[in-house]
C-alpha cells in the first residue's frame, strides 16, 4: 500500500514511542507501507526501506487507479 507523508508535529512524533527518524522523511513523498501495528489509541506504521516506526496520523493513503484494460 502506498502512503504519503503529510508532515508531523512534535506531539505526533512523541505519542506512542515511535522510533523512526522523521527528519529523514520528505513531506509529500510517497512511501510503501511494510506493515502496521494497531494499538488501542494509535497505529504505528513501518515503511519499506526506512528504519523505525511512525505515527499513522502523519500519512494519507494514496489512491491507486486500476490499470486500464
Amino acid at each position: 500500500m502506498k502512503i504519503r507523508y503529510t508532515g508531523s508535529t512534535q506531539e505526533q512524533r512523541r505519542w506512542g514511542s515511535y522510533t523512526g527518524n522523521y527528519a529523514a522523511l520528505v513531506i509529500g513523498k510517497e512511501y510503501e507501507l511494510d506493515h502496521q501495528e494497531v494499538h488501542a489509541w494509535h497505529t504505528k506504521y513501518f515503511l519499506k526501506g526506512v528504519e523505525g516506526s511512525f505515527n499513522s496520523a502523519c500519512f494519507e493513503a494514496v489512491d491507486v487507479e486500476p490499470p486500464l484494460a
